[in-house]
């Protein structure tokens, strides 16, 4: 892109990625693709059906008004533009915090991409099949997430915009504008697409703090929602001609890097400030081009990520507490010592004194998951973290809060940064006031992990759970095996499927 010198080498680099390289045939991560799309699917379908505040939040800004050809939201009646559409299915993925992740110097969800992918893909397959041309398929989808999962993930591996307070969905608008702009998609030229990813970082990245006590709120639901759909509003701007700030990372004083990323927070002269540079993990390359979509979490419980061995170790050792007979409550714990990751800590450890105000709140605060996890004994669902859970008004919990100690692991923050080893790992240990201890359980790849080995199947089995609280078993099965066998199929016949066009409209209108 010899024309595009003056223009930030990094977004340069992005559009290169998404024009240029086919990872079509690449079969075992198209594989992972469709398996991320069912897992996708499946978590709307969840949020659907069993969150009121989520149900709330979706539909036109203006009630009673459709879109026709818009993006038809699945589990519902809704026609949407496609901007609103890409809010309203990124948030549905990811409202009830039980979608995939990734890891890196930043963690995100890659499949809040899918909003954006999605929404455009149903908008111009149904214009290409009116005018009887061909349009995206559902390969198309495939591939469009294999890319933004890979832009997003290099991003993640190389930047850590939590240390300067910054939200890791900056990455997610990034990565969704860049793979919608494409011929097959948009249809934008390159120069458009450069215009419009330097309009993302115009936008800057919000603050994290909706994601942190005591400032906890429903809003780190729909951010992710909120990133893609700006995507897809930049998009279309410039497909329209707005013209982009072909240095709006770099410049000097005003860019990005030079206001965001600064390394000393109290410069005493802005021309002396040190400003670090935001780059990718490793060449979006042909070589590299699918290790992120391989390498991608899924949560088989509806926690924070950073929780989930530590809550999957509370459930062993209440198995074995049950085992050996041992008579125990809350009281009688002297203290329940978790030796886990840097990122367990520094994102969801909370103190026991703080209260939890929110579901937001609850499944952010390893405390409350490990305390709910004990006292249950049974992997954590979306009603443990409601305000009618017996749990949140349980004297039990509070006790157990007070006595969980959380300490760091040097090997266990290392082996999370490892690329060869990507762990999450947590060690739990149950002290009794008088009687025996159970012995510490470490779990370093829960269920989920892609190095688990019954992972793919636990995935599976979790969108046919999920999108039975919304579809008809055959529906499940048709929009499965249509993923499974016929990636050529447009992508308006899998919407076809997942619309309720003629039935009950779901949701505020």
């Amino acid at each position: 892109m010899a024309a595009f010198l003056d223009h930030d080498r990094l977004l340069v680099q992005l559009v290169d990625y998404v024009y240029e390289v086919d990872v079509t045939g690449d079969a075992d991560a198209l594989r992972v693709a469709r398996l991320s799309f069912l897992d996708a699917l499946g978590c709307a379908s969840e949020s659907l059906a069993r969150s009121e505040d989520c149900r709330n939040l979706i539909g036109p800004y203006v009630p009673g008004t459709s879109v026709p050809n818009g993006f038809r939201l699945p589990g519902t009646s809704l026609e949407l533009d496609p901007v609103k559409g890409a809010f309203d299915f990124g948030m549905l993925i990811r409202y009830l915090d039980h979608n995939d992740g990734f890891t890196g110097l930043e963690w995100g969800h890659p499949s809040d991409n899918l909003g954006a992918i999605c929404a455009i893909a149903d908008f111009v397959s149904q214009e290409a099949r009116n005018k009887r041309v061909e349009g995206p398929t559902i390969l198309t989808i495939l591939s469009s997430l294999i890319k933004a999962y890979e832009i997003q993930g290099h991003l993640q591996l190389a930047n850590s915009l939590n240390k300067q307070g910054l939200d890791h969905v900056f990455f997610e608008k990034l990565a969704s504008c860049a793979v919608i702009c494409v011929p097959e998609l948009l249809g934008l030229t390159k120069a458009q697409t450069l215009s419009a990813l330097s309009h993302c970082v115009l936008d800057n990245a919000p603050l994290r703090a909706y994601r942190h006590a005591p400032n906890t709120i429903p809003r780190k639901g729909w951010a992710g929602g909120d990133a893609v759909s700006r995507a897809v509003q930049l998009a279309f701007m410039a497909r329209r001609g707005q013209p982009g700030a072909p240095t709006a990372l770099s410049a000097d004083r005003w860019g990005f890097e030079a206001t965001m990323l600064r390394k000393s927070q109290t410069p005493t002269e802005v021309t002396d400030r040190q400003t670090q540079r935001l780059r990718l993990g490793g060449p979006l390359s042909k070589h590299l081009s699918t290790s992120i979509v391989r390498n991608t979490f899924y949560k088989l419980m509806p926690c924070e990520a950073h929780s989930l061995t530590a809550v999957e170790a509370c459930v062993l050792i209440r198995k074995e507490l049950n085992v050996q007979g041992i008579p125990w409550d809350a009281h009688s714990v002297k203290r329940v010592h978790v030796r886990t990751h840097a990122g367990a800590i520094l994102i969801i450890s909370k103190p026991a004194g703080l209260p939890l105000s929110n579901p937001a709140d609850r499944d952010h605060c390893l405390e409350y998951m490990m305390a709910v996890a004990l006292l249950k004994g049974a992997a954590l669902e979306y009603g443990d973290f409601s305000d009618n859970a017996s749990w949140v008004h349980d004297e039990a919990v509070d006790t157990l809060r007070k006595k969980i100690l959380v300490t760091e692991s040097e090997d266990f923050s290392k082996d999370y940064h490892d690329p060869q080893k990507r762990s999450l790992a947590s060690g739990v240990t149950i002290e009794f006031l008088d009687g025996p201890s159970i012995h510490e359980i470490v779990i370093e790849h829960p269920l989920g992990s892609p190095r688990h080995p019954n992972t793919e199947n636990a995935v599976k089995a979790k969108y046919r759970q999920n999108l039975a609280l919304t579809y008809s078993k055959c529906t499940v099965e048709s929009i499965f095996d249509a993923l499974e066998t016929n990636v050529h199929m447009p992508a308006s016949e899998i919407f076809d499927m997942l619309w309720k066009g003629n039935g009950r409209v779901i949701g505020k209108t």
